[in-house]
């Protein structure tokens, strides 16, 4: 390590070492941070002093196990994990436990991650302040730092669009391949600017930026365009990078000056994706589907490339694919076992056969460690990670994972599913760009926020899952999960009803395809897609619900009237509330109903009636009332048979009524069969 390094790497430790002196009871002012560039970033973000008697945990929740310095989290434990409201108390001792050389930061983020640094900030963690002051100190140069902003393009063509019956496990190999791939990529920028890990700001969501020196802003575009390089190389156009850096002045003019350079930093990265031959490091979205020979193109994703790598499972013939597709598939079936990935240095470095996902950065690789989970994380280095816990000072690697191993198998899911229907959720923030356009001058707010969506997304929403789900991508502000239909309705509702309780004054629209089991996943991921964006132009807290999916020769995808979806799309349109009145209309109605699918059948129809006619549907509606059982029902029933049938008939219902009778349909076919 240089002097220079050195002094960088020293004036960053000494912030977070200073945080958590504050968190074990010590009051410490900028001028005790250690350098006269730390307490001019103090300064700058509005923060003279650590004081412990000013730290709040009430802004933020925190797993129990995350306290305790000696919890190892495993992929299958705690479910479901159990969130506190902890007392500053239980904080400041689990943050007092001794700290190995270099492990402050480490130390910080397990605990004052979820503490308000004070009341006038009750929306900034400790941690996140304390990561942006230790970044702008061991960045200056004469009073200046470089802010880089890293993106990814070409990620939903990426993760989501991929034909075969290997697609589950492909597509969550290549989820977290992005994301492993772009923790790497931001570090090393930051190491080799000579910052160690304090560069790094976030990572998450296919975005990532980092903080600096003004002299090293070259560096990263360096190691962007070797990045960019060996994807092409070894991906094809699917993915490309753009790597944009913009300068701030640090002379008490923050807030007016990061909001400008955030327009900058983004005006240019949309010039970069929209001009990838202007000179920038970008490549042309979308991928090659249409090879020269149809006869060497790969099965799963299509390029024209050499199929040297070979898939199989007891049940099917084997198929030939190309060597990243074979290891994308080997990561996400090892994914839900993998507790720990180490760096491994090797030579001639690129996708091959047997090994894991390549990395570009001094011929590396990163093997996932299946072992015991304590024994996995046992001397892990700075560059390795921990999976879904905190070990030492490596890093974090935050992932969505599967409850049952035995649901990252579609057939699996369904044969469990009433009826043998899957269902894809495309879930998505709403107003989250508005957002951080009004946090673009208070990047310790914007770091929170960010930072604490990441956190949910890809860990808490681990608690969440059932048992024949699994998530195929969550990070950023969206998540893509499949499963069996009536557990992926209720992960949809407990998943909005959870950020809630976290993001109060945030919202989550959803998309939700149905389908039988033989669907392509692509196309469910797409139809689930355009749901959520439907949802979100109708405004904010909608879901979004298709029954039936299927390609039609103009290559849309239509409802199908044996399959009696909402509307002639198959598809309809819900608030929140609308869907728990769905809900349970839907359970009560079942309770009585026992097997009167006609009557179900008949709730959809006259629920596409009304669409077309409003209130004129309704006398059908009575009579098809009367002649169920549910005008038939036990007497010690018929308060309640006729409580149901006044709900039904109210006007107000109308739109609710093919949703009703769609989901009331589906629950009264068998276990894991495929009705048409």
């Amino acid at each position: 390590m240089s002097g220079e390094t050195g002094a960088r790497v020293l004036r960053a430790e000494r912030v977070y070492e200073a945080a958590l002196a504050a968190l074990a009871g010590t009051c410490v002012p900028a001028a005790a941070w250690g350098s006269q560039e730390a307490e001019a970033a103090g300064s700058a973000f509005g923060i003279q002093t650590f004081d412990p008697g000013a730290l709040r945990c009430t802004a933020f929740r925190v797993p129990t196990t995350l306290l305790n310095p000696d919890g190892i989290l495993t992929n299958a434990e705690p479910f479901p994990i159990t969130e506190i409201e902890p007392s500053i108390e239980e904080v400041c001792s689990a943050a007092a436990s001794p700290v190995a050389a270099g492990g402050a930061a480490a130390q910080l983020e397990r605990t004052g991650a979820h503490v308000c640094v004070s009341p006038a900030h009750e929306d900034v963690s400790l941690f996140d302040a304390a990561g942006y002051i230790a970044a702008v100190a061991a960045a200056q140069e004469d009073g200046r730092i470089a802010r880089v902003r890293i993106e990814f393009g070409g990620i939903q063509n990426f993760v989501y669009t991929i034909g075969s019956k290997y697609a589950l496990k492909v597509l969550r190999g290549r989820s977290a391949y992005v994301d492993l791939l772009l923790d790497v990529l931001v570090h090393e920028i930051s190491g080799r600017c000579g910052m160690g890990p304090y560069g790094v700001l976030f990572a998450a969501g296919g975005n990532a930026e980092a903080i600096v020196p003004p002299s090293c802003a070259g560096i990263a575009s360096e190691v962007v365009a070797t990045v960019g390089e060996f994807l092409q190389r070894e991906l094809g156009p699917e993915l490309s990078l753009v790597c944009v850096c913009a300068d701030v002045k640090i002379d008490g003019t923050e807030a007016g000056a990061w909001a400008e350079a955030t327009d900058v930093l983004h005006s240019d990265v949309r010039s970069a994706k929209l001009a990838p031959h202007a000179g920038r490091l970008a490549q042309v979205l979308g991928v090659a589907r249409n090879t020269a020979d149809p006869e060497r193109a790969c099965p799963i994703c299509g390029r024209d490339t050499a199929l040297t790598a070979r898939l199989s499972t007891a049940d099917d013939e084997p198929i030939d694919v190309c060597e990243p597709c074979a290891t994308f598939e080997r990561l996400g079936e090892q994914l839900p076992t993998i507790h720990a990935f180490r760096r491994v240095d090797e030579g001639n470095i690129g996708f091959e056969s047997g090994e894991p996902p390549a990395l570009p950065f001094g011929v590396c690789r990163y093997r996932g460690d299946a072992r015991d989970a304590q024994q996995a994380r046992n001397g892990l280095g700075d560059r390795d990670y921990a999976v879904n816990a905190f070990s030492g000072a490596a890093r974090r690697f935050w992932y969505a994972q599967v409850r049952d191993e035995r649901a990252k198998e579609l057939q699996y899911c369904a044969n469990g599913a009433p009826g043998g229907y899957v269902a894809a959720l495309r879930a998505d923030v709403d107003g989250l760009g508005a957002r951080f356009h009004e946090l673009a001058g208070e990047p310790l707010r914007a770091a929170t926020l960010s930072r604490q969506l990441t956190y949910f997304f890809r860990f808490l929403s681990n608690g969440f899952v059932g048992e024949r789900t699994s998530f195929v991508y969550a990070g950023g502000d969206d998540v893509f999960a499949v499963g069996a239909w009536d557990q992926v309705l209720l992960l949809a509702e407990v998943l909005r009803a959870r950020f809630r309780t976290y993001f109060a004054d945030l919202d989550v629209s959803a998309g939700i395809a149905l389908a039988k089991v033989k669907t392509p996943l692509y196309q469910l991921a797409k139809v689930s897609g355009d749901l959520v964006e439907q949802a979100k132009s109708y405004g904010k807290g909608r879901l979004g619900l298709s029954i039936g999916v299927y390609a039609g020769g103009d290559g849309r995808t239509h409802g199908n009237s044996q399959n009696r979806g909402f509307d002639d799309e198959g598809r309809a349109l819900l608030t929140w509330d609308a869907w728990s009145s769905v809900k349970s209309l839907r359970e009560e109605l079942g309770a009585l109903l026992e097997a009167d699918k006609a009557f179900a059948y008949r709730l959809i129809e006259v629920g596409r009636e009304f669409n077309n006619t409003g209130a004129l549907a309704f006398p059908r509606l009575a009579y098809a009332i009367a002649r169920s059982r549910l005008g038939r029902v036990r007497e010690d029933k018929s308060a309640l048979a006729r409580s149901l049938a006044d709900k039904l008939l109210e006007p107000e219902r109308g739109t609710l009524l093919a949703p009703i009778g769609v989901l009331l349909s589906l629950s009264m076919r068998p276990i894991g069969t495929e009705e048409a």
